[in-house]
């Protein structure tokens, strides 16, 4: 008695369970992208549930990583903008595209923090502190009325803020213990203190 085997042509694995056509990774195949000659990497579209971003296959981009996917959102903004140094939007750092992180790393920033919205006229190049500054700003602000623009880091009046006139990141260091009432007792180690031991 042969073995059965699974019944994609040219694959001799066994099948998955005793009662099943295909083997274990073509079922998922099939399961996962509908068909079970599809790869992972090369489904045309997808969401990353993590971050939320739609990436693409496409092997021969210049942003592709080793899976040949590439973010939607980087792959629109290099193909208007090009290859090359850029100012960021928001301080005029100069930034350029990378593919690994880098100090100078061009990061896209969402104008309406859709980041499934990747028209072109909604991405701007960021260097990383701006966009970083500008997500927390803006998570903070979404309900005073929108985005704040991010405050100046090392670009001095160049930046202007919003966030800065309403006193946003200057509270730490405005921030002062309030005096102890009069009417309340001094705690132990304030009386004690200067108070000469036997």
């Amino acid at each position: 008695m042969t073995e059965r085997t699974c019944t994609v042509e040219s694959c001799e694995k066994a099948p998955r369970t005793p009662g099943s056509a295909l083997c274990t990774m073509h079922y998922h195949r099939q399961y996962r992208h509908g068909s079970v000659s599809a790869h992972s990497s090369q489904v045309p579209a997808k969401v990353r549930r993590g971050s939320g971003y739609r990436s693409h296959y496409a092997p021969c981009h210049p942003l592709a990583g080793a899976s040949g996917r590439v973010y939607e959102h980087r792959m629109v903004l290099f193909d208007a903008i090009g290859d090359g140094e850029h100012p960021c939007r928001w301080c005029g750092e100069m930034v350029r595209w990378s593919l690994v992180p880098a100090p100078d790393y061009l990061q896209v920033d969402h104008l309406n923090s859709d980041r499934l919205d990747n028209r072109c006229e909604n991405l701007v190049p960021s260097c990383g502190w701006c966009n970083t500054t500008r997500a927390a700003q803006g998570r903070r602000d979404t309900s005073r009325g929108g985005w704040a623009v991010v405050s100046a880091r090392h670009c001095g009046p160049a930046r202007e803020s919003r966030s800065a006139d309403r006193g946003i990141g200057a509270r730490k260091s405005q921030h002062r213990p309030k005096p102890r009432p009069a009417h309340l007792p001094q705690s132990p180690s304030r009386v004690l203190t200067g108070v000469a031991r036997a």
